[in-house]
């Protein structure tokens, strides 16, 4: 579920950094609510690379496309 373009906004974010191979890698995590169907907490999470290099970025493009694909 892709909340990035449906304004809905997350109620929490969090920045990860993953060692990928000896390279630091940082991720956004945004945290959504979901509505309850059994009276329990539902969440949602967007992972994504940070735009913060290139690298960065041609991976983003790389995972939207692929999810094009599904």
């Amino acid at each position: 579920m892709n909340h990035q373009n449906s304004g809905t906004k997350p109620f929490d974010r969090h920045d990860w950094y993953v060692d990928r191979c000896g390279k630091e890698v940082r991720y956004v995590i945004d945290y959504y609510e979901l509505p309850s169907e059994d009276g329990n907490p539902a969440f949602s999470l967007d992972v994504r690379p940070a735009l913060d290099s290139f690298e960065a970025l041609f991976s983003r493009i790389s995972m939207f496309f692929s999810s094009k694909d599904q």
